[in-house]
């Protein structure tokens, strides 16, 4: 878990995602667990697709969508 009051400046939060994204992928792929790595679906050189969040960080109602869509294909396909 993340300490107390843990904020990510918008500007590291690419990177910092990517860095979250590979221990999970790691640990996923030790318990048998598929990972979705949906951060190619919402980044763009390096920061959050305009269109799918309004501060940069978060998802907005676009980007649930997508997530939403992925997340349903995987499932369908397992």
């Amino acid at each position: 878990s993340f300490p107390e009051g843990w904020m990510v400046d918008p500007e590291d939060a690419n990177e910092v995602i990517l860095g979250i994204n590979k221990q999970l992928k790691t640990q996923c792929q030790q318990k048998g667990i598929h990972f979705v790595d949906l951060h190619v679906e919402f980044s763009h050189k390096g920061t959050m697709r305009e269109e799918y969040s309004t501060d940069g960080v978060h998802l907005n109602d676009a980007g649930y969508q997508v997530w939403i869509k992925r997340i349903r294909a995987t499932l369908a396909s397992r």
